[in-house]
């Protein structure tokens, strides 16, 4: 997640972190896990956690890691949000039946409750986005008929107590691999077949954004305000809007 214009932190098996718009980038690696690292998120310009198997921060943007809590046994988290300082969402999917989960903490991530309310044994939710304490998204993909699958985004209005599937476009192309939202109905969604839709009426409706160029899966997006974002494609292109 992007904390201003110029300081920016990538995510992969390393973390990669930017303190000038992108024009040059430090490698830090994470020592003591062989696990690959997702769900990386800052709450400032100097603190973070990233995820797979435990959740590890770092108070001195990116330095140095420590282990903050203990391997999510049977648990795969892929991204974090936090609408505050101490509430904040986990998505992913679990490695037994009940597929993918929500999870959420009220005291900064010191402990995680799940929601049972959120598993379907047929999705994965790959990316969420809480614009604030009541509203959040949760988006990923979820198997259909036969073997393949479609994209999936649901919504809640009251911090998760309950939860409505949104539609998507009838020619939404592919799984979802992102959701931005920068308030309660402002927001995007990237997919793996090279598409940006976005919404301003909080999911009711989606117009699909103009591409200039070609380009491969779009794997994440990133949002500073209204008119300005970054998404990131699978073949290593960096994707801006101004507008």
């Amino acid at each position: 997640r992007c904390v201003d214009s110029e300081d920016c932190t990538g995510w992969g098996s390393r973390v990669y972190s930017t303190t000038n718009s992108g024009n040059s980038w430090k490698e830090t690696t994470i020592s003591g896990t062989s696990h690959l690292l997702s769900g990386l998120y800052f709450f400032n310009s100097k603190r973070g956690i990233v995820s797979k198997a435990s959740i590890w921060e770092t108070q001195n943007g990116g330095e140095s890691w420590e282990v903050k809590t203990p391997a999510f046994l049977g648990r795969r988290y892929s991204d974090f949000d936090f609408s505050s300082d101490s509430i904040g969402w986990a998505a992913g999917k679990t490695t037994n039946s009940n597929g993918a989960i929500i999870t959420k903490t009220i005291n900064g991530g010191a402990t995680w409750n799940e929601l049972t309310n959120t598993q379907n044994p047929d999705a994965n939710y790959r990316a969420i986005s809480s614009p604030s304490n009541q509203v959040l998204y949760a988006a990923g993909s979820q198997q259909i008929s036969g073997s393949g699958f479609s994209g999936i985004i649901i919504k809640t209005e009251n911090g998760g107590d309950s939860w409505e599937e949104l539609s998507l476009p009838d020619d939404f192309p592919g799984i979802l691999n992102d959701v931005e939202f920068i308030d309660e109905s402002y927001g995007w969604v990237v997919s793996s077949f090279r598409t940006i839709y976005k919404t301003a009426d909080g999911g009711d409706t989606w117009e699909k954004q103009n591409l200039k160029e070609s380009s491969d899966a779009i794997y994440s997006i990133d949002a500073i305000d209204y008119s300005h974002a970054v998404a990131v494609t699978s073949d290593g292109a960096i994707l801006v809007t101004k507008d």
